[in-house]
């Protein structure tokens, strides 16, 4: 690839998502300097998957989204934070299609065009791609990574539609409809039935369907209410982890923790006083741990999607 971009060095590559590189033309391209940037033609048995979310709590749950229906991968790569490109498997014989839906910044690519492996600059931040768990294809071969099929995109693809048309079609955030506003209608429910707000949330997120986005659906609406960071992971953890096993148990762990950090770091304030106005927070709390009766006073804000 280029030196200064990532596009590719030399013309006519796109004949090489069809058939492999010649061994001869491949160690031509290497005694010329091919430490510029390596990149994948997309077709062969290598698929990228690109999640192209630059805003971290958004970021997070899409990957966790991501990890739930196209499952795990051992190699990914960030260029720009904190966008990612997952690498997996695909059936040679029937590649999936490469596809850049509009709205839902996530594309794959399986039979045309191209992805970077490494390089040293990126054009943005001017820093090199790089692999946040420490493993690339050099590590793993393509036969151990996991495979995938064209049925898993299509099924994450139309989860992000739905996580990102309900605020385009509503004109709302996520704190007035989508994940957090079922959380809160099933809430109110539950209460007016006499559950605790713990046994609410724990069967909750026991029975969800989509577990990571309900994960960081409660996570936001109990930040909200001002509850701490051991408080969420005491009543969040036991049932969210229980879905798991093995080593993956202890990634999810990290990423509860990760979107408790998002949460607070991002629009909890405006948030916060629609759901104290709406579910009674400020009236029942926990133990005594009711939000700030000055947040009520917050003008009425658009909150983005990405909270959900």
């Amino acid at each position: 690839m280029k030196g200064r971009d990532k596009a590719p060095l030399y013309p006519k590559w796109q004949r090489f998502n069809t058939e492999p590189v010649p061994d001869e033309l491949h160690n031509r391209w290497v005694r010329r300097g091919a430490t510029a940037g390596v990149g994948s033609c997309s077709g062969g048995g290598l698929f990228g998957l690109d999640l192209d979310h630059k805003q971290y709590d958004l970021a997070i749950t899409v990957r966790g989204m991501a990890d739930e229906i196209c499952g795990p991968s051992p190699v990914w790569r960030v260029g720009e934070p904190y966008k990612s490109l997952r690498f997996y498997r695909q059936d040679q014989a029937t590649p999936i299609t490469t596809q850049s839906p509009q709205h839902i910044m996530a594309a794959s690519y399986g039979t045309t065009g191209q992805f970077v492996l490494h390089h040293p600059r990126h054009p943005n931040t001017g820093k090199p791609y790089f692999y946040p768990d420490g493993e690339t294809l050099l590590d793993v071969p393509l036969d151990e990574l996991p495979l995938i099929t064209a049925s898993q995109v299509e099924t994450l693809f139309k989860e992000l539609r739905v996580l990102f048309n309900v605020a385009q079609n509503t004109g709302t955030g996520a704190g007035h409809t989508g994940v957090v506003g079922e959380i809160r209608e099933t809430w109110e429910q539950m209460r007016d039935d006499g559950y605790s707000i713990e046994d609410a949330m724990h069967i909750i997120m026991t029975n969800a369907a989509s577990r990571h986005p309900t994960m960081t659906a409660i996570v936001l609406f109990l930040a909200s209410a001002g509850w701490d960071d051991q408080q969420i992971i005491d009543v969040v953890a036991p049932p969210y982890l229980s879905h798991f096993s093995g080593r993956e148990i202890a990634v999810r762990y990290h990423k509860l923790e990760r979107s408790i950090a998002g949460a607070r770091k991002r629009d909890l304030a405006a948030d916060a006083g629609h759901l104290i106005k709406a579910t009674g927070f400020a009236k029942w709390g926990r133990r005594g741990y009711v939000a700030p009766l000055l947040v009520e006073t917050q003008p009425d804000i658009t909150i983005p999607s990405s909270v959900g």
